[in-house]
């Protein structure tokens, strides 16, 4: 989870180092102090939210409840997905974190729930590959955005049919989402 919550800080931080004040473009001395200074913002909020975020796992004695489908940053606020009422947990997450501030919203599948489905997906995609299958070969990414409640299956060069094979593959599961990619990552 604060794996999760660096990646989200660290997209957090990419949209407000671009949105830094105009002045940036007049004065180029000012590029690198603003810059660093929105990094130090972004990093203390970030380490801020982990310690609040560990406040409340550590209050669900470790494990995730079934009602909570996940959690991200945006814009500078921490958001908490709830598949329940949020006014139902409210107290319980915000007196936890000692945070009154927290946005809980609903979402539709619990993180655990996520979670063991992202699993199982894994595990149909490799034995379907190793198997021969050229439709769950082209499959070059599974994880989960926590922000959109959803599996993502990033494919590599997706046509119509190898699309229709994994969804039969996968029972047509609610929670995936495919992704069409036609220039994967290059590792260095």
């Amino acid at each position: 989870m604060k794996k999760l919550l660096t990646v989200l800080f660290l997209v957090c931080f990419i949209f407000t180092a671009c949105s830094v004040n105009a002045d940036i473009k007049t004065d180029p001395t000012n590029v690198s102090s603003t810059f660093e200074s929105a990094i130090e913002a972004d990093l203390a909020y970030s380490e801020m939210i982990n310690q609040q975020f560990d406040k409340l796992v550590e209050h669900w004695n470790g494990s995730y409840p079934d009602y909570y489908c996940g959690c991200y940053i945006d814009n500078g606020n921490f958001f908490i997905l709830v598949n329940c009422d949020p006014d139902e947990v409210k107290e319980e997450i915000c007196s936890s974190m000692g945070n009154p501030d927290v946005n809980i919203l609903k979402a539709k599948y619990s993180y655990n729930d996520l979670m063991n489905n992202q699993k199982q997906i894994e595990d149909i995609i490799f034995e379907q590959s190793k198997s021969g299958n050229e439709a769950a070969k082209k499959v070059i990414g599974i994880g989960t955005s926590e922000k959109d409640n959803i599996i993502d299956i990033e494919v590599l060069n997706m046509t119509d049919e190898d699309k229709a094979e994994l969804q039969e593959l996968l029972s047509n599961n609610e929670m995936i989402r495919f992704i069409n990619t036609d220039d994967p990552v290059e590792e260095i």
